[in-house]
């Protein structure tokens, strides 16, 4: 098993356990980065891809590495599913969202949203570990 795919599975079943014991800001910020270690994996296991790779791209491109690794891990789903790869987007989008809001704005985040976080990150890890 790849590092990142350990780590996206502790994040995950961290996020579960934070949301069971009503730690709901916390769950949005492990939901979220569950994602982005798989699509790390995908980038290092599927892709043959390094650490640097991504770092270069983002120098070129001025981008952040958030950004730039979504963009580059949907760009290669959506060459072998479009729907796959939009909702993918749709749903990172989501959970990033969420986390930002989470961890750096004055709103509480509640049952409801812990609950959200955890949806989305569960379908969004069903559709990434097809690829």
């Amino acid at each position: 098993m790849s590092v990142f795919k350990n780590k996206s599975e502790i994040n995950l079943e961290a996020a579960a356990l934070l949301h069971d014991e009503g730690h709901y800001p916390a769950v949005a910020h492990s939901s979220y980065y569950g994602c982005f270690q798989f699509m790390m994996h995908i980038w290092v296991s599927t892709l043959g891809k390094t650490s640097s790779d991504l770092e270069a791209i983002c120098k070129i491109t001025k981008g952040k590495t958030h950004t730039v690794l979504l963009n580059e891990i949907v760009r290669y789903i959506s060459s072998k599913d479009r729907h796959d790869g939009r909702t993918i987007n749709n749903s990172i989008g989501s959970l990033k969202k969420i986390r930002v809001d989470s961890d750096y704005k004055e709103i509480e985040i509640l049952f409801p949203d812990s609950k959200s976080a955890l949806e989305e990150s569960s379908k969004t890890l069903k559709l990434l570990k097809k690829y």
